[in-house]
């Protein structure tokens, strides 16, 4: 048994690439203000026209440089113009995107670049000590900001989109439905992070369905929409959820890099923001912060959540003090391109996370046998749709441990759907922490803790916390009980090989042993039942 969206099957085009797509109405809306980089200090709005022409300039740049189609190129930059630019750029010049992580550490990089086999870099100059460390040959590094001085192994980003524009049609074809377009990591279910390939046919599929008007994420009558994005661009939900859905609907978009609080809140102000797709940390902010009540945020209509479930008390608490018109929450994965789920305009069920969209299906399983449940009988959630990845980069088993052979994809989501056709989102078999918004896969985690020469074992869960969502907690097995590794060392050593948001801000245990099965895999459900009664035993 399985549920079909009730909007069901509408048209995708598939004889474009992804770049054709979100800008094929550019003219109709060429003088119309795209993107606000709200992080400089001057020049910081540019209209359709202008992105399109710049886009084009950086495209045919890249091309002379020697890109080719399908080529690699990897972006690692924080939000800004510049990366928006350089992403479409690479797209229409039929090449393959791969986003990272600004603040990778060289072992977090070194292994992303590995995988996904970059012939081309484009790097913030921030970013440019960590690309040096690293002992990866690239065919040529491109930069947004200024090169290093005497090293003229970086080409200025700047230079390519004030270079010519070769107006020669494109002498390659895009096959949408087999052709990738982007490789975004993601931790899937379990283990370390794995390049997900998203085509061309999937991303458009992404934007078909969203862009529906039952959906109702974008007022379609109104010109002076306006959203504002702080979440990262390397990220399936900022780069493909927010970015390119605004762009593709002619709507205005305010960039930021950070989420910092004062001037989060000045941007919805000074730039009217009427929408916010945010994560539930942003939600509690908004919710609960006395710096609300110094700004003027009538502008703001509507509010949407995703990345991790918000309860129904707090999305109540938030639509009344911001007295908008909706709040509500979707839901999705990079391995789905992202969305399946969403709340549609003026039927949200308060506890869901809203109904299928369209071309989508999606049935609950057994976890223990997989067989098809019933009607508000709880399992496994798994989805289908033309919106799903093609599959992991160079990893065939994790692949075929994600899709099965019927071309449902497991999500690892505990869940329900209702016989309204509300899809509700209960818990997680999947491993992964969720840090406000960030995944955390534990594996990497434990991986870096086991190579210490006084760490015998170790496993990570995620433990509760109300601003964050989840922190990442270590319980450490000593090669020696009589070691002097304390639980302090043991999170410097962690927080000097990894991101910030994969520190281990949930401390550390030391135990005796990690509970496993027989085939030795990390008993986490024991642990964290553990955990639970020994915070029931302080109570």
């Amino acid at each position: 048994m399985y549920i079909s969206s009730t909007l069901g099957n509408i048209h995708i085009p598939d004889n474009i690439d992804f770049y054709q797509f979100i800008f094929r109405n550019c003219d109709q809306y060429y003088n119309r203000i795209a993107l606000i980089d709200d992080d400089k200090e001057e020049a910081k709005s540019i209209t359709y026209g202008e992105l399109r022409d710049r886009i084009e300039r950086c495209c045919s740049g890249l091309i002379r440089l020697g890109l080719q189609p399908k080529d690699v190129v990897m972006i690692r930059s924080p939000n800004c113009l510049e990366f928006v630019i350089g992403f479409f750029a690479v797209i229409a010049a039929g090449g393959i995107v791969t986003t990272c992580n600004p603040i990778f550490t060289e072992h977090e990089l070194a292994r992303q670049l590995n995988d996904s086999k970059p012939a081309y870099i484009i790097t913030h100059e921030s970013c440019i000590n960590t690309v040096k460390k690293v002992n990866y040959s690239f065919r040529r590094k491109i930069v947004i900001g200024k090169p290093p001085i005497r090293d003229n192994s970086y080409q200025a980003m700047f230079d390519l989109i004030n270079g010519k524009v070769n107006k020669a049609p494109r002498k390659f074809k895009v096959s949408p439905k087999s052709d990738v377009a982007v490789i975004l990591y993601s931790s899937g279910t379990t283990g370390l992070p794995k390049g997900v390939m998203l085509s061309h046919y999937n991303l458009i599929a992404d934007m078909v369905n969203f862009s529906h008007r039952d959906i109702g994420a974008l007022n379609m009558d109104s010109e002076d929409e306006c959203l504002l994005n702080v979440l990262p661009l390397f990220h399936v939900y900022g780069l493909v959820s927010i970015l390119s859905f605004t762009l593709c609907n002619g709507r205005r978009l305010v960039l930021q890099s950070k989420f910092i609080h004062t001037k989060f809140l000045n941007a919805i102000q000074e730039y009217k923001v009427t929408k916010l797709l945010c994560v539930p940390a942003m939600v509690l902010f908004l919710a609960k912060s006395p710096l609300i009540d110094n700004y003027n945020l009538s502008s703001l209509t509507y509010i949407s959540s995703g990345g991790a479930p918000v309860s129904s008390e707090i999305g109540e608490d938030l639509q009344k003090r911001l007295k908008l018109q909706t709040f509500n929450q979707g839901y999705g994965m990079t391995e789905l391109g992202p969305l399946v789920v969403y709340a549609f305009l003026n039927s949200y069920k308060v506890g869901s996370v809203g109904k299928l969209v369209p071309n989508t299906d999606c049935k609950v399983i057994n976890v223990d046998n997989g067989e098809a449940v019933a009607l508000n009988e709880v399992g496994e959630l798994c989805f289908r749709g033309p919106q799903m990845m093609l599959g992991y980069i160079n990893n065939p088993q994790a692949t075929a441990d994600t899709i099965d052979k019927n071309g449902w994809l497991h999500t690892g989501d505990i869940g329900y759907y209702d016989n309204e056709g509300n899809v509700f989102v209960i818990d997680r078999l999947k491993e992964l922490i969720k840090f406000k918004g960030f995944q955390i896969a534990p594996a990497e985690l434990e991986a870096i803790l086991n190579d210490h020469q006084q760490i015998a074992d170790s496993a990570v869960i995620g433990i509760p916390d109300e601003t964050a969502g989840e922190v990442p907690r270590a319980y450490v097995v000593l090669r020696n009980s009589k070691d002097s590794l304390s639980a302090k060392d043991i999170i410097k050593y962690v927080a000097e090989n990894v991101a910030w948001y994969k520190q281990l801000r949930g401390g550390v245990e030391f135990v005796q042993s990690i509970p496993k099965s027989a085939s030795g895999k990390i008993l986490r459900r024991v642990i964290r039942q553990n955990e639970k009664s020994r915070i029931s035993s302080k109570l």
